[in-house]
């Protein structure tokens, strides 16, 4: 977590864990997510967790979308890369999600 927001309880859901050169792996990412996650509600008592990814990154959208993450919005044409613009999306978690995708 960084960007913690105290007041209003939210902070973005940084995760860069993998195997092999991968920055999201299926081997260990999955579970340290979740363990964040949890880390963030239950621990540091956040109501809401966000991100920031950029719209090629296909490999962080199935990741936060596992997760239980849901897709807030767009930030159109943000991200330079490879000759063109990009869009940055912004993915959010609720406390009451993580529970629901726990079965708690």
């Amino acid at each position: 977590m960084c960007y913690i927001d105290w007041i209003n309880k939210n902070a973005d859901f940084s995760n860069y864990i993998g195997a092999d050169n991968l920055y999201i792996d299926d081997k260990y990412a999955p579970d340290a997510g979740l363990i964040m996650a949890h880390y963030a509600f239950e621990e540091l008592g956040l109501h809401r967790v966000w991100a920031e990814i950029y719209e090629f990154d296909e490999l962080k959208k199935k990741f936060f979308e596992n997760l239980g993450f849901k897709l807030d919005g767009r930030h159109r044409e943000t991200h330079w890369s490879e000759g063109k613009w990009h869009d940055s999306l912004f993915y959010s978690l609720l406390e009451n999600e993580l529970l629901d995708k726990l079965n708690l």
